[in-house]
């Protein structure tokens, strides 16, 4: 099983108005257990490469650390981008471009990638899977499964090419519930409100049935006084209220 892969890398340097193209398509891919030596002659990109792959590696130590649970909050939609802005910053930055050109610093370069590649690996064995389990998204509104897929979201990638319409009906297929429904929780849009709101007495003055009896045998009987009422008047009891969790599936 391949432990890290790169696909398609290229590198090129202006030359007097020339392009001198160094690394061509490169495909490299690094086994478990693998020895890989990189061998060419001078100014075959051997540096060059070295110098891209631990971009590449910083790219992924940057972008995997923003999605932690901590900082996924904040920084889930800028992700990619804060990431590739830092890995660009450091692949044209003179303290590393000059380095790499000199064979002495070689050691150096392999030293950052693989330096590199130790902190992307212990970031991604410590953290849980960036995609979240059919039950984890079935917990999420609809809402927020609709941000995710879109343009920026954690899971663009996967929705990718799929219209706007598909994607919301995605979302709310995953959620199991329509969009807008999260909103009928919140008590301030319930109906039927009451228009006060009494200062509530001590229960423990009034009628109550407290736990499933009231005596040291756990009969589950209630007399006439605790209960507040004869067993005559049990047949005319009516509903006076209920309670239900909007969107609510399991209690």
């Amino acid at each position: 099983m391949a432990q890290i892969r790169a696909s398609g890398l290229r590198k090129s340097f202006g030359t007097a108005g020339a392009r001198l193209e160094v690394l061509r398509g490169i495909d490299w891919t690094l086994e478990s257990g693998q020895k890989i030596g990189i061998i060419g002659a001078s100014g075959s990109g051997k540096s060059t490469l070295l110098h891209v792959l631990a971009g590449l590696a910083l790219f992924g130590v940057v972008r995997r650390t923003l999605l932690t649970e901590p900082l996924r909050p904040r920084f889930a939609r800028s992700a990619t981008a804060l990431a590739f802005a830092v890995a660009l910053l450091w692949l044209v930055h003179p303290l590393t471009t000059d380095a790499v050109t000199y064979i002495a610093q070689r050691t150096e370069v392999l030293m950052g990638l693989f330096f590199l590649l130790t902190l992307y690996c212990a970031i991604r064995a410590g953290a849980p899977d960036l995609v979240p389990s059919a039950n984890a998204v079935r917990e999420m509104t609809p809402e927020r499964i609709l941000a995710s897929i879109t343009a920026g979201g954690t899971m663009a990638s996967y929705a990718d090419g799929l219209a706007d319409g598909n994607k919301r009906r995605i979302a709310e297929f995953m959620a199991g519930r329509p969009m807008g429904s999260s909103k009928a929780g919140n008590a301030a849009d319930m109906p039927n409100k009451c228009p006060n709101n009494p200062v509530m007495g001590s229960p423990a003055t009034g009628a109550s049935w407290n736990g499933w009896g009231v005596d040291n045998s756990n009969t589950r009987f209630q007399s006439a006084a605790a209960a507040g009422l004869t067993a005559a008047q049990v047949p005319r009891l009516k509903l006076k209220w209920a309670f239900g969790f909007p969107t609510g599936e399991s209690s």
